[in-house]
């Protein structure tokens, strides 16, 4: 059954929780490898320079990718999320962990959207996600012209859990957008 929600984005609040959910999913083997993914990253990363492949992140990655498990976070080089954005785009990865980053401006969209907790670091505190974060993440679910529908699992801890708030989140799309676009002499 969980096959037929694939593939599957799951939004992670951290760069690390990502690469350990990725590492944690690809070690029980519910997918075979793949060998094209492996040609394909074999081929990306031929003319790019050999330091690369001795960061943590490309070794995980060249690990896990061939099982159509991957990760993607503000923290990768260029090519590794070009990589990723590729075997995504071509369907050949059926679940990606990820940070909140690529629900915007990357239209990639899946067949079923996981989301850690309706509760984020916000560089400050942890607080609530507000209903535009939960509607840019949750809009992904759903490819146009291929799903008739699209799933939205949220993680909730029960101890956390406040039915009213939950339900504002997820049902009233109502917060007035603030732009953060500031423009000076620089720009």
């Amino acid at each position: 059954q969980i096959r037929d929600k694939l593939p599957c984005i799951f939004f992670t609040f951290s760069r690390m929780g990502c690469q350990q959910n990725a590492k944690e999913l690809a070690a029980k083997k519910w997918f075979a490898p793949d060998a094209r993914i492996s040609t394909i990253i074999r081929k990306k990363l031929e003319s790019a320079p050999s330091g690369i492949n001795q960061l943590e992140s490309t070794k995980l990655l060249r690990q896990i990718l061939p099982f159509g498990i991957g990760f993607h976070h503000a923290g990768l080089l260029p090519i590794m999320k070009e990589v990723v954005e590729e075997l995504f785009g071509q369907g050949l990865i059926k679940v990606l962990y990820t940070t909140q980053t690529f629900a915007v401006g990357i239209n990639m969209p899946a067949k079923t959207v996981c989301i850690e907790s309706l509760r984020k670091f916000d560089g400050i505190t942890f607080r609530l996600m507000n209903s535009k974060e939960y509607f840019q993440m949750a809009g992904r679910a759903g490819r146009r012209g291929l799903d008739k529908e699209g799933f939205v699992f949220i993680m909730i801890e029960r101890r956390e859990f406040d039915y009213a708030k939950t339900k504002k989140v997820v049902t009233s799309d109502t917060e007035p957008i603030k732009s953060q676009f500031r423009l000076s002499i620089n720009t």
